[in-house]
């Protein structure tokens, strides 16, 4: 190399974002020597934060838009990641030859495509690995030695970041070939750091250990050990909470969340997302564990060492070369969690031990890990990789040498498996041939020798689509020009679809290939239609395929090669052509929602058998004309999906020509009604609906297939709620997209199919809501008002604006029209009149669309939007609603703890006061079946990766109010609700500065983190305009402090029950209700130690019953033969019968006790002390029993205990004024002021309430 002469590095990174690799390709790229290197940098997107970071440093940009090519095991989606990069290759090589590239540099495996255009171009080729392939998706897809074969036959030297990973080559590569390089980081930048910050922004307790996890929330850093791990710490006692941080991945947090859930760790786990200020977090941590299941280098553990943190990690991959066990950390097995907890006992426990190893980690990295190292190191491998080729001399490769090296390596088995599983996908897209793409003109120059020859190719092609069905010598031409083809990269790129379509040829040609069930004669006449058409069909798909690719291919998936597979199983020839022009050109956003479909897998000759019904409940009306194929698969998804819910089905058979007419033979116990002539759509179904026995009618397109337990759902809600007169189904595509989750009607009488091709499963389209109508494709109507309308209006025959016409005249009588999304429904679209709204019965469309327009027109400009407008209030006809968000930690579990059903209520509350009500939980996860509960009680619950404050500038100017409860909530969003929507109400389940402050002085505790307690909640109170509470103590204590705040006292809510029929004599024990809450632990040890033993001995038998979620670790020590664990109970009605006291010895806490209410609404007698029966109204010895002593307190249950007559008297008392003052009545009425003032404004800060 001439010393005076720069060398070009091409430096490819595989992503924008700004992971541990992304950051060691910054760094390496931040400190390269200016003087030696010019670096050229390509990236594949110019947004995210390595891309921002790259441009503040001036180097020359290129952006080559691509996927990571390995993501996932998904074979189809490999297939097409695969496809996707060999497109790019030219790119790539573009750039090489543009900048006159000396070497390219590829940063990670997952970026192929510039490690083939830089051998193709004779350019030398270093290859950074920063994988472990064990649990690393190519691994199982492609085999260790052979992905990494591939690494080496592409690379001319490789750059390892650990021993871990270079020991993963095989014996093959040269051991001077590949190059051990540890990664570094700026130790002085992690020296420093703002320890406290964190801290103070979390409101942690300085006494309080901080472990933390750092890393993408992903399956493969293994959070799952260190979650289980915290179980156990948790049950330790240790004061500790458990920090995750780093950017999502939605599934596995999903999983983790659960996990949380289940362990009871939702107060001892915080995400707080990606963070910039890493020195500031490592500073302000205790410990960091590094749970990688194989970690190939580990950034983050050299960062913590860096910041002095004792760090433990798993003992796999690269951790044993940083992570000196029992000097810098320690190492534990990973699956291990119970060793994980020992470890970090280990550490937290001991202070000493602790600072030691932060030291020993920091001597470490200065010494190891330095900047010179890892610089020196890479340049090193450069220099070395461009004077080797240099020697060799520079030659010029070839791409489709390069090709072929590759597929040599590959094994043949895996390239075919890529290939049909890419056939299967239909996600072939972008590398389809296309004229104007100079990739594939430089590709196939070895087929095509001169442009003019391709496009004379593609004239001549043209011309045979216009003449194939007329001209059998077309067919001949055109076969010969597809011979040409054979050769070219289009044709070898097709060889799956080719592969399809062998399978179909000897599924048709084959004995047995054509359904049994049809007669010899008809067989034969099948088998030539089938023989006369199959290369037609082919060859127009060939056609479509090189004229159209892109449209072509995206609109060949899974589901429609699984039709026409069924098209042709079946004998349908013209349903397989008509269906290939329907499934031609249609795009999509993707859903992982994947219907049942029966139509194309059933023969349509397969006998069915429908439940015999005398009294059914529904009627399902299934108006037809021909179509047997559709009509017959739609009744056999009715037998398999429709559950116990009794029903009919009634064909309304319009004078079909084709099997239709044998429809009594083939199925059982259905009843048809036929017409002597065509009566049209409309009619026929009036028609029939004259023999319908059910409670409901449901009309239902044969063009359907049902989906599981769709009609439970709409017959449920219907019985629920008399004033619904209509309810339809969420309508879906074949291949998952949504249809329609109900229509929005515009003051122009034009409508929309609400989430047209969207993903089915997002929150918008999940929850009941009225709309403006339901698609006549699967809707079901109150027989009553069926009768009272008499029927669809026949104005509109033969079809079109017929359902929404009935919609709204259920309206105008009163009735509500209503979207059930559980109820979902398969709908080919256009197979019963087409598309086309200008011919055939389509064209009334138009023509009713003016009629409806001129009968409804005033009700349209009063309720209805400009087309296109509001749509946030179209959608669920909300216009005249007021709107509110409600936020807090999680959807309500509303059956497991007081404050969740206290949520629930109030959400059921604002619902039944038709309010709008979105509901937004913290942590955005699904909890079923509590999410799907609030779904169909109309709350439109956000889950998913969403922001808030993004959420709020698009949709914020239509709320009217938020709600926020939980101050380590409510923290997080006040100012960003406060932005957006004027009228904001918090609620304070307690006072947690007064709870910790009778905890502080029961236990003792830190000051500076009780003052910081209150300062939060004050924060909250002086930026709301309402504040709630339940206990009329707290509104004092907080008016104290400001006078001039507007608080509410909100009843805490219970269930509307029958009280207990279970008298004295029948009762015996006591219990207890309660979790790992600390006031309830502190209840709970404090009964068993000092008020049991007397009780025990005044009292001979008496047992004490603890239901809950107890941890046995927090009553360790103490003497539990004389009680019963019950662990959680989802339905509490069984023990307040049984017992005969309910006991509540609350020594601290604040708010109001849900369960002290709840027990004595069951109508059971409650003693507990001032704390707990603070701010409920109960009287002392007149409806509750309160002693504030163990010695009281025993005197109190064994009075009741004793004293029949007392017992009763406190019963009725109590439950008496739970029902005044606790029920879902007076609550909803409470509510009911409070958000009426709220929203119109009249409530302020200045209103004391009384």
């Amino acid at each position: 190399m001439d010393v005076h002469m720069k060398l070009k590095i091409l430096c490819i990174s595989h992503s924008s974002n700004f992971f541990g690799a992304e950051q060691s390709f910054l760094f390496f790229l931040q400190h390269l020597d200016k003087k030696k290197f010019e670096p050229i940098v390509v990236l594949p997107d110019s947004k995210g934060l390595l891309a921002d970071k790259v441009k503040d440093l001036k180097y020359k940009l290129h952006i080559i838009a691509a996927h990571s090519w390995i993501s996932s095991e998904d074979m189809h989606q490999v297939a097409q990641n695969t496809l996707d990069e060999f497109a790019l290759i030219r790119k790539y090589a573009e750039v090489i030859e543009e900048e006159e590239i000396d070497v390219v540099y590829t940063n990670t495996i997952t970026r192929l495509a510039g490690a083939i255009a830089a051998k193709s171009s004779g350019v030398p080729h270093v290859w950074h690995i920063r994988e472990v392939l064990e649990n690393h998706p190519l691994k199982s897809i492609f085999g260790q030695e052979t992905a990494f074969s591939l690494v080496n036959y592409l690379s001319d030297r490789i750059i390892a970041n650990s021993c871990a990973v270079a020991q993963q080559f095989p014996s093959a590569a040269s051991p001077s070939k590949v190059n051990v390089v540890h990664n570094a980081i700026d130790t002085e930048a992690f020296a420093c750091g703002d320890g406290g910050k964190l801290r103070r922004e979390l409101f942690v307790d300085p006494d309080c250990s901080l472990v933390g996890i750092i890393g993408q929330i992903h399956k493969h850093k293994n959070h799952e050990d260190l979650v289980r791990a915290f179980r156990f710490v948790a049950d330790r006692r240790i004061k500790s909470k458990l920090i995750i941080i780093g950017e999502e991945e939605t599934e596995y947090k999903k999983f983790l969340l659960e996990l949380i859930s289940q362990l009871h760790l939702e107060e001892y786990v915080i995400f707080i997302g990606f963070r910039e200020d890493m020195p500031d977090v490592f500073k302000s941590l205790n410990l960091v564990v590094v749970a990688s299941l194989a970690e190939p280098f580990g950034r983050t553990t050299i960062e913590a060492m860096a910041a002095g943190k004792p760090v433990i990690a798993t003992n796999t991959g690269a951790s044993p070369e940083i992570v000196l066990d029992g000097v810098t950390g320690l190492l534990v097995p990973p699956g291990a969690p119970e060793k994980m907890a020992d470890a970090i006992f280990k550490v937290l426990g001991n202070a000493t031990l602790a600072k030691e190893m932060g030291e020993a980690g920091r001597q470490r990295v200065q010494t190891e890990f330095t900047t010179a190292k890892y610089i020196a190191g890479i340049e090193t491998v450069l220099t070395e990789a461009y004077n080797g080729s240099k020697k060799k001399g520079s030659q010029r490769g070839n791409e489709g040498a390069t090709l072929l090296g590759i597929l040599n390596v590959l094994k043949p088995d895996q390239v075919v498996t890529l290939f049909e599983k890419a056939a299967e996908h239909g996600t072939i897209r972008e590398l389809i041939l296309e004229e104007r793409t100079q990739w594939a003109q430089a590709t196939v120059e070895d087929v095509k020798q001169r442009d003019t020859v391709v496009l004379s190719q593609q004239k001549q092609l043209e011309t045979l689509q216009a003449e194939l069905s007329l001209k059998e010598q077309h067919l001949k031409t055109l076969e010969i020009h597809l011979e040409e083809f054979h050769r070219s990269i289009s044709w070898r790129i097709t060889k799956p679809l080719r592969i399809v379509y062998e399978k179909i040829r000897s599924l048709v040609s084959a004995p047995g290939g054509v359904d049994s069930t049809h007669s010899c004669a008809q067989q034969e006449t099948l088998l030539q239609t089938h023989m006369g058409f199959r290369m037609t069909l082919f060859l127009q798909f060939v056609l479509q395929l090189l004229l159209h690719p892109i449209s072509t291919i995206r609109a060949t998936n899974r589901d429609t090669v699984r039709l026409a597979f069924g098209y042709m199983k079946n004998g349908d020839i013209n349903g397989l052509l008509k269906g290939m022009g329907y499934f031609l050109g249609r795009s999509s956003q993707s859903t992982e929602f994947k219907p049942v479909i029966l139509h194309g897998t059933i023969s349509p000759h397969t006998p069915l058998c429908l439940p015999r019904c005398d009294a059914p409940v529904v009627s399902i009306i299934i108006p037809v004309h021909n179509q047997w194929e559709f009509t017959h698969s739609c009744l056999a998804s009715i037998i398999e999906e429709s559950g116990d819910v009794p029903y009919e089905v009634i064909i309304a058979d319009d004078v079909s020509t084709d099997q239709t007419i044998d429809i009594e033979q083939q199925v059982k116990n259905i009843t048809v009604v036929r017409n002597s002539k065509n009566l049209g759509f409309l009619r026929n179904c009036n028609n029939a609906a004259i023999s319908a026995r059910g409670k409901y009618l449901l009309f239902l397109n044969n063009d359907t297939n049902v989906q599981p337990g769709w009609l439970l759902p709409l017959v449920t809600l219907m019985d629920a709620d008399k004033r619904i007169g209509i309810a339809g189904s969420k309508l879906v595509y074949p291949d998952g997209m949504l249809q329609e989750a109900g229509g929005i009607i515009w003051s122009d009488a034009s409508g929309w199919n609400f989430g047209w091709r969207d993903d089915p499963e997002k929150p918008g389209y999940n929850y009941v809501k009225e709309v403006d109508y339901v698609s006549g494709a699967s809707i079901m109507v109150r027989r009553d008002l069926w009768e009272k309308v008499g029927g669809f209006d026949e104005r509109y025959a033969p079809a079109y604006f017929e359902d929404t016409d009935l919609a709204f005249q259920a309206r105008s009588l009163g009735y509500r029209v209503i979207y059930q999304p559980k109820s979902v429904v398969v709908h080919f679209e256009g197979v019963s009149h087409g598309k086309n709204v200008a011919t055939g019965i389509k064209a009334y469309q138009e023509v009713n669309k003016s009629k409806f327009l001129q009968r409804w027109q005033e009700v349209l400009v009063r309720d209805h939007f400009a087309n296109g407008q509001n749509v946030f209030e179209a959608r669920d006809r909300s216009r005249h609603n007021k709107t509110v968000l409600v936020i807090d930690h999680y959807v309500p579990m509303y059956d497991k703890d007081a404050g969740s059903f206290f949520m629930y209520s109030l959400l059921k509350a604002l619902v039944a006061l038709d309010y709008k009500v979105i509901f937004w939980p913290d942590n955005l996860y699904s909890h079923q079946p509590y999410t799907s509960v609030l779904q169909q009680m109309g709350v439109e619950v956000i889950i998913g990766p969403h922001n808030l404050n993004d959420y709020l500038e698009e949709y914020g100017s239509f709320f009217d109010a938020a709600i926020l409860t939980r101050n380590h909530i409510s923290i997080k969003y006040i100012d960003t609700v406060r932005r957006h929507i004027t009228r904001v109400m918090y609620h304070d389940p307690d006072l947690e500065f007064v709870r910790e402050g009778r905890r502080f002085e029961q236990e003792g505790g830190n000051a500076a983190a009780l003052a910081e307690i209150k300062e939060r909640e004050f924060y909250l109170f002086r930026n709301c305009d309402v504040i709630g509470i339940h206990s009329p103590v707290e509104r004092d204590i907080i008016l104290k402090e400001l006078p001039d705040a507007h608080v509410e006292v909100i009843p805490l809510p219970v269930n509307d029950v029958e009280a207990s029929q279970a008298t004295y004599e029948k009762r015996t024990g006591l219990l207890f209700v309660g979790g790992t809450h600390p006031p309830n632990v502190d209840a709970l040890r404090y009964f068993i130690q000092q008020i049991l033993p007397p009780l025990s001995i005044e009292i001979p038998g008496i047992r004490l019953t603890v239901a809950g979620e107890v941890s046995h670790h927090e009553l360790k020590g103490l003497d539990l033969s004389l009680v019963d664990f019950t662990g959680y109970v989802s339905d509490l009605r069984p023990l307040f019968e049984k017992a005969l006291v309910y006991v509540a010895p609350l020594r601290f806490g604040a708010g109001i006790k849900g369960k002290i209410i709840e027990a004595a609404n069951y109508g059971i007698p409650v003693v507990t002390t001032s704390v707990g029966a603070e701010g409920i109204g109960l009287v002392d010895k007149e409806s509750i029993m309160i002693a504030d002593t163990h010695t009281d307190f025993a005197l109190a249950v064994s009075e009741l205990h004793s004293n029949q007559q007392l017992w009763e008297s406190i019963r009725d008392k109590a439950r008496e004024f739970v029902t005044c003052n606790f029920s879902q009545t007076a609550f909803q009425g409470k509510v009911g002021r409070i958000m009426s003032e709220l929203c119109d404004g009249t409530a302020s800060r200045s209103d004391a309430a009384p």
